[in-house]
């Protein structure tokens, strides 16, 4: 028993010589990380150099275009508050008023930007769904404006009032407006691909206007797509209903795929469309428009994101891309 004391009584003074050992090096290292940070402080306490920071004022030797996204507005077609928890309303008057603050804000923002960067061109996206259209009974049976040939009338109107807002106030050296139908203003109750655009009224108005102002350039899309040169790169512009909204990830995931699909074909730097009713910007490479009309009932059913009335703007930069983004937010 002796010998088995003397063992145990070994190992206790040596563990404790350890733990001591341990504790003395956990203090020396406490020890230099206190004298590190008191000699930290006392540098910092000591420190006045200053670095210089003068204003700069914008050069304007850099170069933008900016382009103004319209789609969506879904004239024609009638929101009661009491129908989305307050959170919308919309008719042909609130229409109105939103159209007209787009192309206000248009002129504002490119005012804005104008003061760091220079801008002469303007790109107009009218990308479609832009009347509400007869696409559905229970819209019909609600709409302001039933028949589909008296919301193009009026859209034509508003297009052509803000046209003529932008060539008088917006000191603009070039205005391209992009057109491309929607998927509600067809005459055709099922989407045809081939004859799209024979059977929309989006497409007979752009026609239309297209004639009233000679001083602007039109690109009137004959295919899905509209691609238009900016600078060294290309911007693809389409309404989207080719676009699915997807499971839990969103659009995202599909979109990128459409866009790899696309760009094997006909190969474009930026991406911009509607109808998805949901403003985002992603990853440099694409744009989703919001929507002028704003939130409905149909979008609650569908679990969409709530977002105000929204329509896009931003710049397109010569050696940049895409930079500033700006939501018109109506």
């Amino acid at each position: 028993m002796t010998q088995l004391g003397d063992v145990r009584k070994a190992k206790r003074l040596h563990e404790k010589e350890v733990k001591t050992k341990r504790s003395l090096k956990e203090a020396l290292l406490r020890i230099d990380e206190l004298e590190a940070f008191t000699e930290a402080k006392k540098a910092l306490n000591a420190s006045h150099s200053l670095c210089t920071i003068t204003p700069r004022q914008g050069t304007n030797k850099s170069e933008a275009v900016a382009v103004a996204v319209a789609t969506d507005w879904h004239l024609g077609s009638v929101i009661k508050p009491e129908t989305v928890n307050g959170l919308n309303s919309f008719n042909v008057a609130i229409g109105k008023e939103r159209v007209k603050t787009f192309f206000e804000r248009i002129v504002r923002f490119t005012e804005k930007e104008r003061q760091d960067i220079r801008i002469t061109d303007l790109i107009l996206f009218l990308g479609g769904d832009l009347i509400e259209g007869a696409l559905h009974l229970d819209t019909i049976m609600s709409n302001e404006i039933a028949e589909p040939i008296k919301q193009a009338l009026l859209c034509q109107e508003l297009i052509e009032s803000g046209l003529n807002f932008l060539l008088n106030h917006g000191e603009y050296r070039k205005i391209t407006v992009v057109c491309q139908d929607g998927n509600h203003g067809r005459t055709t109750v099922k989407m045809h691909s081939s004859t799209r655009k024979g059977n929309a009224l989006e497409y007979f108005m752009y026609n239309s206007l297209a004639p009233r102002f000679p001083q602007c350039n039109w690109v009137i899309g004959e295919a899905l797509h509209s691609y238009v040169k900016v600078y060294d790169k290309t911007l693809r512009f389409h309404h989207g209903d080719t676009i699915s909204f997807g499971g839990v990830n969103g659009p995202y995931t599909y979109l990128n795929r459409r866009i790899y699909q696309w760009d094997l074909g006909a190969d474009a730097d930026y991406s911009v469309q509607g109808h998805l009713h949901m403003y985002c910007v992603g990853t440099r490479r694409w744009l989703i428009n919001g929507a002028l009309v704003g939130h409905n009932s149909y979008a609650i059913s569908l679990g969409g994101e709530f977002q105000p009335p929204i329509q896009a703007f931003f710049l397109f930069d010569k050696k940049r891309g895409p930079t500033v983004q700006l939501p018109i937010l109506l």
